[in-house]
């Protein structure tokens, strides 16, 4: 497998302690195929590269529609505003902006780059055991590129986790499976109704659960990772749906994650209307999630 495989990668975030053992480096590829009414990660789900604009740091003094050779920026009437359908991610903005209100977010990389970037973290997975988790967006919508990357990285002696939402096609996962160490299965519901007015997409709904199946028959270590969301999963139902998945698969742990609004101002800064608010669920209804959860990963519930 080649690497100079490109991918696209919005974030990379060192010393993480929440996505897999050990303390990790986390790599954010663009790209999603659901549209969660609650996601957290806006600039994640284009797969393209995205201006970001901090508006409380910007003068508005024109320098970056100056540059930009696709007008793609306009100051007017003290109101900066830009077409991200003209935006190529060539930079220039970002250049000749002396404030730091724009960011680009999607950078190009080659699988030996990137594995030679992660590497330089090696004493700290070593020393506590952690790794490299790829994550997004989907990162599996650039498989082949997370799987060259991902072989490079377990060349070297580097645990690799992937965290994925699950709705690609079951040859996505076939890519990575035997190199990845671990997946963090994210799991937003088990009703197909609740997926439909939130996410959106029957087709998606069903590649998901197919693939938890699939991957428990292929003993493959699964972490479920489910937010918990006032009023859309968190209700009885939801938990007999999940007690039943959990009767089904071989799941290693499962962790569940309260929703919170972290977030939410990305996208006044990517230009995007603002993703709907929910609440958390009561603690005492996360506490009977765990609960039941327990039963079937006793070791392994997390918070």
């Amino acid at each position: 497998m080649s690497t100079h495989l490109n991918g696209i990668v919005f974030n990379i975030q060192r010393y993480m302690i929440h996505d897999g053992p050990g303390i990790r480096t986390s790599v954010f590829l663009k790209g999603c195929p659901l549209s969660c009414s609650w996601c957290h990660n806006p600039e994640g789900l284009i797969g393209s590269p995205q201006l970001m604009h901090y508006i409380d740091k910007c003068v508005r003094c024109g320098a970056c529609a100056s540059a930009c050779p696709h007008a793609a920026i306009t100051v007017k009437d003290g109101m900066w505003r830009s077409d991200q359908s003209l935006c190529d991610g060539c930079g220039l903005c970002i250049e000749r902006c002396y404030y730091g209100a724009l960011e680009l977010k999607g950078i190009r990389w080659t699988a030996h780059d990137l594995a030679d970037e992660l590497g330089k973290d090696l004493p700290f997975f070593l020393e506590t055991g952690g790794g490299v988790t790829f994550s997004g967006g989907e990162p599996l919508l650039q498989a082949a590129f997370v799987a060259a990357t991902a072989r490079i990285l377990k060349s070297r002696g580097i645990h690799v986790t992937i965290d994925t939402c699950g709705a690609v096609p079951w040859s996505a996962f076939e890519k990575v499976n035997g190199i990845a160490d671990l997946f963090l299965f994210d799991l937003k519901t088990l009703d197909a109704a609740t997926f439909r007015d939130y996410i959106g997409g029957q087709e998606a709904f069903e590649q998901i659960v197919g693939n938890i199946h699939r991957l428990s028959e292929a003993d493959a270590a699964i972490e479920l990772v489910v937010p918990l969301i006032q009023g859309v999963n968190d209700r009885d139902e939801d938990l007999e749906r999940l007690r039943q998945l959990l009767k089904t698969t071989k799941v290693q742990s499962i962790k569940f994650l309260p929703y919170h609004k972290m977030g939410s101002e990305k996208y006044e800064r990517l230009g995007l209307n603002q993703a709907k608010l929910f609440s958390p669920p009561e603690q005492c209804r996360i506490e009977t999630f765990r609960e039941i959860a327990s039963a079937f990963v006793p070791n392994h519930c997390a918070d």
